[in-house]
């Protein structure tokens, strides 16, 4: 191998060293950031908000729960009333199939899953089957912050809406067609299936 040669493959190896170098710098840092970003979440909201943890919005008192079904009368109520409470705890799944639907009102995505998500509200027996409708800016809300503080640390919530939550331990995020997401809420249900089923 000549010298011109020997400089060539000397400068490729130092060119493909300083990438992999550079490249797991970046990686490092944005590694840290998220760490960081994440601690001084925690440190802002005591409860664990890591869902919250990469927003700086204002955020608005009560989440904007649409109209219809029985979930969604008591979720008012519920939502007024913890409102001044700033430790509101997270809410524990009511009925046998509790559908939590994590949304917020800028996104084209949940206003296409809402009419879907209705439709299987109302097919499903209201004493079995609940969904309760939690908006992304309705945060400043104790209870609503406690729901997405408790699905951060849990891993159902990292920041994409819409995200469904069954029965607080099984999740999907994104659009679901209207047959999918009936499937999977039925799939929660015990025997005797209910008739939406």
């Amino acid at each position: 191998m000549g010298k011109t040669e020997k400089q060539h493959v000397s400068r490729t190896l130092y060119l493909a060293a300083f990438v992999i170098i550079a490249a797991g710098l970046l990686l490092g840092a944005a590694i840290y950031a998220d760490q960081a970003r994440q601690s001084a979440a925690r440190a802002a909201h005591p409860g664990g908000v890591a869902a919250a943890a990469g927003s700086a919005d204002a955020q608005k008192s009560q989440p904007a729960m649409p109209s219809g079904g029985a979930g969604n009368q008591s979720q008012n109520a519920s939502a007024g009333q913890d409102g001044a409470n700033a430790q509101a705890a997270f809410p524990a799944p009511a009925k046998e199939v509790t559908i939590d639907f994590l949304y917020a009102d800028w996104c084209p995505y949940c206003q296409g899953m809402k009419p879907i998500v209705a439709r299987l509200e109302a097919a499903m027996p209201a004493g079995r089957f609940e969904v309760r409708y939690w908006n992304y800016e309705g945060r400043g809300n104790a209870t609503t912050a406690a729901v997405y503080a408790e699905y951060g640390s849990r891993g159902y919530f990292a920041g994409s809406v819409p995200t469904f939550v069954a029965n607080g331990n099984d999740s999907k995020v994104g659009s679901i067609s209207e047959s999918d997401l009936r499937s999977w809420a039925c799939s929660k249900f015990s025997l005797p299936k209910p008739q939406g089923c």
